[in-house]
């Protein structure tokens, strides 16, 4: 019997390790617009303050090893709540002239990226409404590529931009970069029970709980037959998936025989077979 993870599933905070805590910190902060949330010595928490909701933490490497072409993180995405919001990014950056990478409208979204200063990859975007995605007969849920209106995402901002993401922000997705597709489709798909939901020119794969369009993206594009990175690396550390409870799952990791190791009653670690990690957490 397949296994699916819960329709409710969402994403939790993601952890990066860092040469530079404190450029790091500031990038966020007052860049891209987080709260500090917590800090400690050798690591600080990042989110929303209103919502008391950590999105990302940052840990300082003690002994950085040097950083090469290896499986990880590919972005950060972060899911603003409305197209006035993603506006409001989108001008602030224009006035502090914060360059951007790139920006797409993909059908089921709108979307800008940039890179951290230690090149870690970060999408910020706002969903359409669903009425407007592709939704095939199969559940699956077909993107694309194409220019954003900046004109009209412009337009949607507030005349003056907030300086910081605001309340209901979320991490929407992660997209990694993965030494083979096949087996983290084994992963995402047989292990986790999340859904295929679209793919790309056989070169990235898109995973969901229930009927969003993904939480997991997946690609090899300069990673394929790559070995997993060192620990001492900067980059991802891991990331969290939220359900709603974990028995189900605890009970379908033992049926295939899939080793995780339990923190506690309410949260579980995996490995993907690249040797990043994954955290569920009961919430």
């Amino acid at each position: 019997m397949t296994f699916n993870i819960s329709g409710e599933a969402t994403l939790g905070k993601v952890v990066l390790k860092v040469e530079n805590l404190d450029e790091m910190m500031d990038f966020y902060v007052n860049v891209i617009g987080l709260d500090i949330i917590d800090k400690k010595n050798q690591e600080v928490d990042l989110g929303i303050d209103t919502d008391k909701k950590v999105l990302l933490t940052l840990r300082r490497l003690d002994e950085p090893s040097r950083k090469r072409t290896a499986p990880g993180l590919y972005h950060i995405a972060f899911l603003l709540p409305s197209r006035k919001d993603l506006g409001n990014i989108v001008k602030r950056f224009q006035q502090n002239q914060q360059a951007i990478t790139g920006a797409a409208d993909h059908g089921y979204s709108e979307a800008i990226y940039l890179y951290d200063p230690e090149l870690n990859g970060i999408e910020i975007y706002h969903d359409k409404d669903r009425n407007q995605w592709d939704i095939r007969d199969d559940g699956s849920i077909e993107g694309v590529t194409d220019p954003m209106d900046f004109e009209g995402v412009y337009a949607a901002a507030d005349s003056e931009p907030a300086q910081k993401f605001p309340s209901g922000t979320t991490v929407g997705h992660v997209h990694l970069q993965v030494s083979d597709l096949e087996h983290s489709r084994e992963f995402f798909g047989d292990v986790l029970g999340m859904g295929l939901k679209s793919s790309f020119s056989g070169q990235a794969l898109f995973y969901a709980a229930g009927n969003y369009h993904h939480h997991i993206g997946n690609n090899v594009w300069s990673t394929q037959g790559t070995e997993a990175a060192d620990s001492n690396a900067p980059g991802l550390d891991y990331f969290e998936i939220i359900v709603p409870q974990l028995g189900d799952i605890k009970s379908h990791l033992n049926e295939v025989s899939y080793d995780f190791q339990e923190l506690s009653s309410e949260e579980i670690v995996l490995s993907h077979p690249d040797g990043m990690e994954v955290h569920i957490l009961q919430r």
